[in-house]
């Protein structure tokens, strides 16, 4: 998940994504807040709950510095996403841009995404990808 994502023809922001579940109850406390937990975080029947009530305490326990090492590893990931789509939109665009629409709707690429997401959603497809990765 990145904290700024291109939504529905606008700008998603997450700017709470970094900070961790016990800081944000101490601030809401802390402003007289009340915290409210919603009852599906605590059912493991859900793939991110089971992961996340589960599976990351066994990891967190041998390797206590995983969360961070995680964290910066998906910063790392994203940053070079990123850098990778700018590439791909600066080549694109030099291959002659509006005629490559037709390249875009023959393999399947929303048109309507930012000019570098849809460089890299055809780059990926080109791979043999699915166009957009699981989940995003």
């Amino acid at each position: 998940m990145a904290p700024s994502s291109a939504f529905a023809g606008s700008r998603l922001l997450r700017p709470l994504l970094n900070e961790t579940r016990e800081s944000l109850r101490q601030w809401a406390f802390a402003h007289q807040l009340s915290w409210i937990e919603d009852e599906s975080n605590q059912d493991d029947t859900y793939d991110r709950n089971f992961l996340r009530l589960r599976v990351i305490p066994v990891l967190r326990e041998r390797w206590p510095h995983f969360s961070e090492a995680v964290a910066r590893s998906a910063s790392l990931c994203a940053e070079q996403e990123q850098l990778l789509d700018e590439m791909l939109a600066a080549e694109l665009a030099s291959l002659g841009g509006r005629r490559w629409l037709a390249g875009y709707r023959a393999a399947g690429v929303d048109e309507s995404a930012a000019p570098s997401g849809a460089a890299a959603s055809l780059a990926r497809r080109a791979a043999g990808a699915d166009a957009r990765p699981r989940g995003a």
